[in-house]
C-alpha cells in the first residue's frame, strides 16, 4: 500500500498526525495512506520554498525550462 508523505526540501518527512485513508470512490477500497502535514511541517516547507525561490528567480528562463521539462526520475 502506498504511503504518501510530505516532501520538504525534496526529502520525505514523517508526520506524527493520524494517517488518512485515501479511498477509491467507485469501490470504497483503500488505495493509499496519507500522512498529513503538521503546522510545523507546513511552516518549514514555506520557509524552505521561500529561500529556494530566490535562486530560482535568478535562473535563466532557458535553464528553468530545461529543468521543468526534465523527465521524472
Amino acid at each position: 500500500m502506498q504511503i504518501c508523505q510530505s516532501l520538504i526540501g525534496g526529502k520525505p518527512v514523517k508526520s506524527n498526525l493520524p494517517i488518512i485513508e485515501k479511498r477509491y470512490p467507485a469501490t470504497g477500497e483503500v488505495i493509499a495512506h496519507i500522512e498529513p502535514a503538521s503546522d510545523a511541517m507546513l511552516n518549514e516547507a514555506v520557509a524552505i520554498a521561500s529561500q529556494a525561490q530566490i535562486s530560482w528567480a535568478k535562473t535563466d528562463a532557458f535553464d528553468r525550462a530545461k529543468i521543468l521539462h526534465k523527465p521524472p526520475i
